[in-house]
């Protein structure tokens, strides 16, 4: 899912309007959206946990315990925040740019990061490994 383009295109015309409390509401319901949208995964993956891990026992079951205790755990595991997000920087650098020329504080373009295995580990500059 992707944070809905009506949601983004009214932050960007509240933005230019410089009404920055109502781009602060859609800011905080784009993050709610990707919050559900990750429970909604853990949901998922739980449930199938469940079903695929089920043992019959011949007692009653309390399913619903069983498919919270794992939607809890994935999530902790998982550890995700909205504003770590891609698809949210990407909805900020977005607003940012409607009234800000220039790279977003502490969004630097000019850092590439990349798998610690990457093939080419020599400095640009320097040349050293």
């Amino acid at each position: 899912m992707d944070i809905p383009k009506t949601l983004r295109e009214t932050a960007l015309i509240f933005e230019g309007a410089n009404l920055t409390d109502k781009v602060e509401d859609l800011r905080n319901a784009a993050q709610e959206a990707l919050v559900i949208e990750a429970e909604l995964g853990a949901q998922l993956e739980a449930l199938k946990g469940v079903v695929r891990d089920y043992q019959f026992t011949g007692q009653p079951t309390d399913f619903e315990a069983l498919a919270d205790a794992r939607i809890a755990a994935i999530m902790q595991a998982s550890g995700y925040d909205p504003r770590n997000d891609e698809r949210m920087k990407e909805f900020e650098r977005k607003v940012w740019a409607v009234n800000h020329s220039g790279a977003m504080e502490g969004d630097d373009e000019d850092i590439i990061m990349g798998d610690e295995d990457f093939p080419n580990a020599r400095c640009p500059v320097t040349t050293k490994s």
